[in-house]
């Protein structure tokens, strides 16, 4: 994932070989601490993501054939994205809305990494059908709520300032996901339709200069070097 606390957009291109030097600087300035990565020149927090790079994420993945495997991988999701959703990344305070979003979309991302292996795996091994387009979308709008209501709920908790809305979670995760499953996009068809279109309306509720940020929040590379 992204270890860049500046937008990709928001760099001058003048040649690759400049953009690999800032970007070589801006990844010098993170040191890792205890699980998490501090910025040493703006004390921003990341989460450090380096043990995800370089393995199969389908390896970490374990399948429960139970009467209702497509519940259970809901419960896996949201399992996973709520320890994520920790004050010390989302707080403002801290951190800036660049960083609190980048967050979220990385997050996000590995949700959908997961979805994406936990489906392929399931199909497999059980001869299962893919999740409805229904029930799929159902999976991503918990996820994007579930995601935006632990953030919201623990920094409020927490007296922290939380600057991001459901509108904004709901249109990362949706991108997250369209992103992670175009890679098949046979086998999720008309999940990816779906998406599109909650998509359009999403960001039909959003600012332009909003959904600028956002957009420039997702044209980092988050799950480079992510195999699955």
């Amino acid at each position: 994932l992204s270890d860049s606390g500046t937008p990709a957009s928001s760099i001058a291109q003048p040649c690759t070989a400049e953009l690999q030097e800032a970007a070589e600087r801006e990844r010098e300035l993170w040191f890792p601490w205890c699980g998490v990565m501090i910025n040493s020149r703006t004390l921003e927090i990341a989460m450090d993501c380096s043990r995800y790079r370089g393995s199969y994420m389908a390896d970490s993945i374990t399948v429960e054939y139970d009467v209702n495997p497509g519940l259970a991988l809901r419960d896996k999701l949201i399992n996973f994205v709520k320890p994520r959703c920790h004050p010390i990344y989302l707080d403002s305070a801290l951190n800036s809305t660049y960083r609190v979003q980048l967050h979220l979309f990385e997050v996000l991302s590995l949700a959908a990494i997961k979805y994406y292996c936990h489906v392929r795996k399931l199909t497999a091994l059980s001869h299962a059908n893919v999740p409805s387009t229904q029930f799929a979308t159902r999976i991503v709008r918990d996820v994007a709520y579930c995601t935006y209501r632990f953030g919201s709920t623990r920094c409020e908790q927490a007296q922290c300032a939380f600057v991001v809305t459901a509108d904004d979670v709901l249109y990362l995760t949706v991108k997250a996901f369209s992103l992670v499953l175009a890679k098949k996009q046979t086998d999720h068809s008309g999940l990816l339709r779906e998406l599109a279109d909650i998509g359009k309306r999403t960001a039909g509720s959003l600012s332009k200069g909003k959904r600028r940020e956002l957009d420039a929040v997702m044209a980092e590379p988050v799950v480079r070097g992510i195999l699955y």
